[in-house]
């Protein structure tokens, strides 16, 4: 079965319709400069315009880091290679939320949240260097054969979306009541966000309970 992936777009009703008629006129080329009463483009052509849009698109960079750290994390291709889709096992104390692409983005970017708080906090029992890379490879050679070798950018969470949820709240310890994506009714329907309300409370109990098992530990981080 083919995977959704992040080269969805969506079009305004009738879009493709209107460039079939000649309603709406298509030109592939770039704007040269802007001209009194328009544009002119780099074919040439001059167009009048009232109003421009530019739609110059997204993409996902980090120039704000050296070369020697976007190197770690970004490919020849352009791919995100990260543990959980938000850390690198070799540059510590620095994470990503909402670099990832999935069909709840704001479902997704919050529970991470949690996770790199509960990560920087140390209450996080993840594997070693090692293993995380051999995971992010796996991952990435997943995404490249559903994708069909488009480049994925090794951020695109489409196709799993619910699982990768669930998964960030195992990491943290969180109850299973709140897994849903074993349930067939909550793939087919529209995510009940509810379900994730009490996550919070959820950490803070676990917490509190592993404070309480460790009356020792307690003492000596005091």
């Amino acid at each position: 079965m083919n995977q959704a992936n992040c080269q969805i777009t969506i079009a305004p009703p009738d879009f493709f319709k209107y460039v079939h008629s000649g309603k709406i006129q298509a030109i592939k080329t770039s704007i040269a400069k802007f001209i009194p009463d328009g544009v002119e483009l780099a074919n040439g052509q001059q167009l009048h315009a009232d109003i421009v849009i530019f739609g110059t698109g997204f993409r996902q960079e980090l120039p704000f880091l050296e070369e020697e750290y976007r190197r770690q994390i970004i490919d020849e291709d352009g791919n995100f290679s990260l543990y959980r889709y938000l850390i690198h096992p070799n540059i510590p104390q620095m994470g990503f939320v909402g670099y990832n692409t999935s069909f709840y983005s704001q479902l997704t970017s919050e529970v991470a949240a949690w996770w790199l708080l509960e990560y920087v906090k140390g209450n996080l029992l993840l594997p070693s260097p090692s293993v995380m890379y051999q995971e992010m490879a796996a991952d990435m050679d997943w995404m490249k054969t559903q994708y069909h070798n488009v480049v994925a950018r090794g951020t695109c969470i489409f196709s799993f979306t619910l699982r990768y949820t669930e998964q960030l709240m195992e990491d943290m310890g969180a109850n299973n009541q709140l897994r849903v994506w074993k349930e067939i009714s909550q793939i087919m329907m529209p995510v009940d966000s509810s379900l994730y309300n009490k996550l919070r409370q959820e950490l803070k109990s676990q917490r509190l309970k592993n404070i309480n098992d460790s009356p020792n530990q307690l003492t000596e981080s005091l």
